[in-house]
């Protein structure tokens, strides 16, 4: 049990860093460092042939009204 405490209490400590560092400025807006990875993932998948003329990514809301990216075929693409 004490195991269990001591990991909920080195999570409160981080939880409260993290806090206290955006509080002071510290960090990236999650909208840029999303961006980023975006790019970056993208531009990995269109090296491996994963994305390009015949597949295209897809932004839709899921169930809980949050948007999700899926690769999608063109419907349009004869194989």
């Amino acid at each position: 049990m004490s195991e269990r405490k001591s990991g909920f209490d080195d999570l409160g400590a981080a939880l409260e860093h993290g806090i206290a560092d955006s509080d002071a400025g510290r960090g990236k807006p999650a909208r840029n460092v999303f961006d980023r990875l975006e790019e970056k993932y993208l531009t990995m998948a269109k090296v491996e042939g994963l994305v390009g003329p015949t597949r295209r990514a897809v932004i839709s809301p899921n169930a809980n009204g949050t948007n999700v990216r899926t690769w999608n075929r063109d419907p349009n693409d004869a194989d």
